[in-house]
């Protein structure tokens, strides 16, 4: 499980020793929970960025992608149409205003297990999708404040979640 955007917010960039050991955990099938933007976690690796499902991408981005934005205001997390088991087990929420993290690139063919619809359209927010190793990338997006992080129903699809 990851939350973080490595060399943002005084989080430094792992160290290069680092890198060989994710990699062999990710090529030998593991799979991953990513939070709130960790779809940019090591988003300097070349490898990593395709496998993420949907991808936080940084004004910096090393492939030129356009920048991913986040409006801040309230929003509501509902369900998309999906036959996947989890689909069913999520419950929606409505949130207050927090980052919305929206326009992320797509990188791998991807599962959208819930979503938002804002003024600028209907973002994926909860995700699945495959690595080419067999691992299974679970992507949950929201949650920047304390408040929506620990909404009781955002604490139970996380929860849901990590059980999966």
């Amino acid at each position: 499980m990851l939350n973080l955007i490595a060399d943002t917010c005084d989080v430094p960039p792992p160290r290069s020793e680092a890198e060989p050991h994710v990699r062999a955990y990710v090529e030998a099938g593991g799979g991953f929970l990513l939070l709130h933007g960790a779809s940019a976690a090591f988003w300097h690796w070349d490898w990593w960025r395709p496998l993420v499902g949907f991808r936080w991408v940084r004004s910096d981005d090393p492939d030129g992608v356009e920048k991913s934005t986040h409006p801040k205001r309230p929003f509501g997390v509902e369900a998309a149409k999906s036959r996947h088991p989890l689909g069913g087990q999520l419950q929606p929420v409505n949130l207050p205003e927090d980052e919305i993290y929206i326009n992320l690139e797509q990188t791998c063919p991807a599962l959208t297990l819930m979503t938002t619809t804002t003024d600028e359209g209907t973002f994926p927010q909860y995700y699945v999708c495959d690595t080419p190793y067999g691992g299974t990338v679970l992507g949950y997006i929201p949650g920047h404040k304390p408040e929506v992080v620990r909404n009781p129903k955002m604490v139970a699809n996380c929860r849901t979640l990590m059980d999966y």
